[in-house]
């Protein structure tokens, strides 16, 4: 009896190929183009110039700030005497500008918060807007039979005060 292995699996066949000789290529050549002459300058070769430090943008002043939203808003000065830090919109809902101008400080860096202490909330709201090493600025709202009058001042002022500065 002839007993007979199994068969082991077929690994993949190895055919040669031929390589091809240098005879079967035609040469490589390599060419050098001709150099073309540059014209010359009459300025002298300039020196490196001292790098600067690049200057960061200064921060904006709330005043700014201001200035930039009101623009924006499509507001026009709101005080006879304004230094672009009065202005005047349309809106009756001077909380909703409030908000707005809110959302601005802060995307900026300042602190906004809502003083609650006021003798007379009728149609008028005072923000404290605050910035660390920054003065502290007061935001003013007033609701005018013209819309809403905003006021940014140095200090807190009274109801009589804004509407003697705005002229109502």
């Amino acid at each position: 009896m002839v007993t007979t292995k199994p068969a082991q699996p077929s690994a993949a066949k190895k055919v040669r190929v031929p390589r091809k000789t240098s005879a079967s290529k035609p040469p490589f050549v390599v060419s050098n183009p001709t150099p073309t002459p540059k014209a010359k300058s009459s300025k002298p070769p300039s020196s490196p110039k001292p790098s600067t430090p690049p200057t960061l943008p200064a921060e904006p002043e709330p005043a700014n700030v201001l200035v930039m939203f009101s623009k924006v808003a499509g507001a026009v000065p709101g005080c006879s005497n304004s230094k672009g830090d009065c202005w005047q919109v349309n809106e009756t809902q001077w909380r909703s500008v409030a908000g707005n101008l809110e959302q601005q400080f802060e995307q900026q860096g300042y602190r906004v918060d809502k003083l609650d202490d006021l003798e007379d909330e009728e149609g008028m709201g005072i923000y404290e807007v605050s910035k660390p090493g920054a003065p502290t600025h007061y935001l003013h709202f007033l609701l005018t039979d013209r819309g809403t009058v905003y006021l940014l001042d140095s200090k807190r002022l009274s109801r009589g005060e804004l509407e003697r500065e705005i002229g109502v």
